[in-house]
């Protein structure tokens, strides 16, 4: 895919890690998914730092 080529929104991959850490906090709380709340905010930190950072670099490839 040429750089220039737009991704469909729902699959890019910051969508999809997004839904995927959603997904594993809701099934913890409501689904009675024995995870620690260590392990949660183990999983969430990365994610939510590569959204950040992602979007970040996307904003400064957009401004060139």
């Amino acid at each position: 895919m040429a750089s220039n080529e737009k991704k469909h929104p729902l699959l890019q991959r910051k969508f999809l890690l997004a839904v995927a850490t959603v997904i594993t906090i809701l099934l913890s709380e409501y689904a009675r998914v024995d995870i620690a709340p260590e392990t949660l905010v183990k999983i969430m930190i990365p994610v939510c730092t590569w959204i950040v950072v992602e979007g970040y670099v996307d904003s400064k490839a957009v401004k060139k």
